[in-house]
């Protein structure tokens, strides 16, 4: 049925999606603001985790880098917070590259090697893989194929492999505050004043 109203009605099929999607968001948003973290990422991840492009945006656009959302793993946080959330934010982007936000974006920056934190990595063919990924994007190649290179070179799990890394992660998903931001712009200084 769904089929049919998107052949007989494509614009009001999309907009249904916008909607059931923005319904998501709204959800999340809610149980973020509650503390209720765990369930905020099912509520998504419920979508994302059928290749959902529209909601696995919604968790690298929004819900993770606005309201602090940490997914899932099977590591303790002490070890690396930053480096999980970059991993996270890696595949999460490359397995929404068919949504045009996301896909714009690793067209304009890659995977952002430069834009991020100092990272280290635990063998230069493990750096050189995602160099190579990164420069696949920023290419004139298709974004699945530099999703494919990526899968390939191990950089990120096939995505059904993800989805059961996730499904099965023993430490569930939370939200680490983040400072408020401020709408105004911050007051600069001219640099006479800051060096007396």
């Amino acid at each position: 049925m769904a089929v049919l109203v998107a052949v007989l009605a494509p614009g009001q099929a999309s907009a249904q999606v916008d909607d059931e999607q923005s319904i998501l968001e709204r959800q999340a948003f809610a149980l973020i603001r509650k503390g209720d973290c765990a369930e905020a990422w099912r509520v998504i991840w419920r979508q994302a985790r059928r290749g959902d492009s529209e909601a696995l945006a919604s968790l690298v656009n929004k819900a993770i880098p606005f309201a602090g959302l940490v997914p899932p793993s099977y590591f303790p946080m002490t070890e690396n917070l930053v480096q999980h959330l970059e991993d996270q934010m890696i595949a999460l982007s490359l397995y929404a590259w068919k949504n045009s936000e996301v896909g714009d974006g690793l067209k304009g920056h890659g995977i952002g090697l430069r834009d991020r934190l100092a990272r280290t990595f635990a063998n230069e063919g493990v750096a050189n893989d995602y160099k190579r990924v990164d420069a696949c994007l920023k290419s004139n190649k298709s974004n699945g194929e530099c999703v494919q290179l990526a899968i390939k070179l191990k950089v990120i799990p096939s995505f059904d492999a993800y989805v059961s890394m996730m499904d099965l992660a023993p430490r569930e998903a939370f939200c680490i505050h983040l400072p408020e931001r401020s709408t105004r712009m911050p007051q600069m200084k001219p640099l006479e004043s800051q060096q007396r």
